[in-house]
């Protein structure tokens, strides 16, 4: 769908699939570190932590989750579809801060078995999990733990794994949301109904010891989370410094040392939203010139009442973001 976030593009998990199933019939070659399979559905923290401990052992990285197919048999076994919508939520509540790996799925065939594919982007790695035993068994004082894989088992991350995790953020900006807002105008028909969406989010940059950081909007991204959907405005990120204009299309960066206020604003197309009320949520993903992870972070926007005189049809917003 036009405005969809897509993490991976649906022909390069094919071909991925493909390729790790003609291995499996062929050399009995199965799982690596990238790649798990499951002969059947795995439901809510089970599911959180089996996928979380994929994401932590291949940060910045893309792994799959193969549904349907049996390791041990080296067979695909089939499975039936599921609804993203009903299942994905339920996983997703078990990560802390609703901090996910980046799903894309796809139903697939195998020689006409059905069976799931789906593909995670890990570049927010640490991913934090919900401790189930936590408060009910003796000794489980941790609420949260960092599943980390080895092999293909699923294990708490030691301090080694953890620090190998954390290395790639030492030099990273730090960031402190102050405002973010959504604007969605009136439904045009073009290939499909869309609606304008425009979303500005400001907030500090703090460097590490005042080093310099250089961002290009060219490698920003903006996601707009509603009613379940991940959708991603078609226009190119603006970039700006507080108490200047938005920079031109032709000067998208924004170089700074110690702190500075930035702002971001994107403008383009999205999915039409119908009478949808409700919450909605922002993330902003930067990626500085030069560094190798990206900094994300994610608001939760409430919904406004809407202006038809100014042709607005939602609006969302958060505020009073920074820490008192």
């Amino acid at each position: 769908m036009k405005g969809e976030s897509r993490t991976v593009r649906d022909i390069e998990i094919e071909i991925w699939v493909n390729r790790i199933l003609d291995s499996m019939e062929q050399t009995g070659l199965t799982e690596d570190h990238r790649v798990e399979f499951k002969s059947t559905w795995i439901e809510g923290n089970n599911a959180a932590r089996h996928i979380a401990a994929l994401a932590n052992s291949a940060p910045d990285d893309t792994v799959l989750l193969l549904i349907g197919v049996d390791d041990k048999a080296k067979t695909v076994v089939g499975v039936g579809p599921r609804e993203m919508a009903d299942w994905w939520p339920q996983v997703e509540e078990q990560f802390a801060d609703r901090v996910t790996p980046e799903p894309t799925h796809l139903n697939m065939r195998h020689h006409n078995v059905p069976f799931v594919a789906i593909a995670f982007k890990t570049d927010r790695a640490p991913y934090l999990v919900r401790n189930e035993a936590y408060g009910s068994l003796k000794g489980q004082n941790m609420a949260w733990e960092v599943p980390y894989r080895v092999g293909n088992q699923v294990r708490t991350a030691t301090r080694n794994q953890l620090l190998s995790l954390l290395a790639p953020t030492l030099h990273l900006p730090k960031v402190e949301m102050i405002s973010a807002g959504v604007a969605l105008y009136k439904a045009e028909r073009k290939d499909e109904w869309v609606q304008r969406c425009v979303a500005d989010a400001l907030f500090y940059l703090v460097m590490p010891g005042d080093e310099t950081v250089t961002l290009d909007a060219r490698a920003c991204e903006v996601t707009f989370e509603v009613g379940g959907r991940k959708l991603s405005p078609g226009g190119e990120p603006r970039l700006s410094r507080l108490g200047t204009h938005p920079m031109p299309p032709t000067n998208q960066t924004c170089v700074a040392t110690g702190a500075a206020v930035i702002g971001i604003h994107i403008d383009g197309d999205i999915p039409s939203l119908g009478n949808y009320i409700g919450p909605a949520r922002l993330t902003v993903s930067l990626r500085p010139i030069g560094a190798k992870r990206k900094i994300s972070f994610t608001c939760d926007l409430e919904s406004r009442p809407s202006n038809p005189i100014s042709g607005v049809t939602h609006s969302f917003t958060a505020q009073g973001l920074l820490p008192r």
